[in-house]
């Protein structure tokens, strides 16, 4: 096991040397603006930063946004496992494309201390958000988390949860869990996640009584348990 960690983190390092070696690495993807134009072109983007950087095409000049020139960020990245460079002995996988979607949101005041919010559940009371952290040492991997429905063109963005987000080893610099209230989130912690998750899960009681008998540490157990009693859907059959 130590073996298999040492392993990862010599890779997570090797992405992060290469980025800084060869510049940015720039994926397909589109951005809506505060007036709710959709921009298309390649996106740059750490998922636990504050801003992207955007150009119109390869040949074109690059321009940085910061969380308050957008509504929200859309990047789709084509994976590939090549079983870390061939240290670990696994069959490598296929390329798989995956869709990264954000929305802008503040911390506790309006317009203030904005980040890329991954929406994690949307079917509760209060909507539940992960913000990403930044990892020691490596650079993140991609991970599914909401996808969106694009609407027409100069609309607002709306986004969908596709309940194939998880927890844990998903995000290596790890999380915080937010919820959302007035249109603004609030950080979800030890000493306050029963009474909040209790008020955003009341209408599914069997996940309320749950959560009563729960530790903190369970949470994402919990949020799983929620969605999947309102959706039918299991966020475990999508590792």
């Amino acid at each position: 096991m130590k073996k298999i960690i040492l392993l990862i983190l010599i890779a997570f390092s090797y992405n992060q040397l290469s980025a800084q070696l060869f510049g940015r690495h720039y994926d397909p993807g589109h951005f809506y603006t505060n007036d709710g134009k959709k921009i298309n072109g390649l996106i740059s983007f750490n998922k636990f930063s504050d801003y992207f950087f955007y150009k119109e095409n390869e040949k074109a000049e690059s321009n940085k946004f910061k969380a308050a020139d957008v509504k929200a960020l859309v990047v789709i990245e084509t994976t590939k496992n090549s079983g870390l460079g061939g240290l670990i002995k696994k069959k490598p996988t296929g390329p798989e494309t995956v869709i990264d979607s954000f929305v802008v949101k503040s911390i506790a005041e309006p317009g203030k201390y904005l980040y890329f919010a991954k929406v994690i559940c949307e079917v509760s009371a209060s909507k539940l958000y992960h913000k990403l952290l930044a990892p020691v040492g490596g650079a993140p991997t991609m991970s599914v988390g909401v996808a969106p429905n694009m609407g027409s063109r100069g609309s607002q963005p709306a986004f969908h949860n596709t309940y194939t987000w998880y927890a844990g080893s998903a995000y290596p610099g790890g999380y915080n869990t937010y919820y959302e209230k007035d249109g603004v989130t609030y950080l979800v912690t030890k000493s306050n996640y029963k009474t909040i998750l209790a008020t955003a899960f009341a209408d599914v009681p069997a996940t309320v009584a749950q959560l009563n008998d729960s530790k903190f540490k369970e949470i994402e157990k919990i949020i799983q348990s929620y969605i999947t009693a309102k959706t039918g859907a299991d966020p475990n059959k999508s590792r």
